[in-house]
């Protein structure tokens, strides 16, 4: 496990924790990458899929709502790229060009 990635995954958990969108980039189980737009915003989320409670997950993972996906996603720290915050009107020209 790099630091680097580990230091990148904590930044995304306390982007994450602030509401907003940020973009993030991380590697896939089968090794390829990924990119996805990803926040914990209640905003953001379907109500039928907001947590009704919080749960415990691994410290580990890190776990958002998929913007793209519009489904829970979660990945290894120690998968982490690379992060940057974004606003609303990058997502939503990310999801056009889609």
């Amino acid at each position: 496990m790099t630091t680097a990635a580990i230091s990148i995954a904590r930044d995304i958990r306390a982007a994450l924790s602030t509401g907003g969108v940020i973009f993030v980039k991380f590697l896939k189980v089968d090794g390829s990458d990924t990119e996805r737009y990803i926040t914990r915003n209640q905003d953001f989320i379907p109500e039928g899929s907001r947590p009704k409670y919080v749960k415990a997950e691994d410290p580990h993972y890190v776990v958002a709502w998929d913007l793209e996906k519009k489904g829970w996603i979660r990945f290894h720290e120690s998968k982490a790229v690379e992060w940057r915050n974004t606003d609303i009107v990058e997502w939503e020209s990310a999801e056009l060009m889609n």
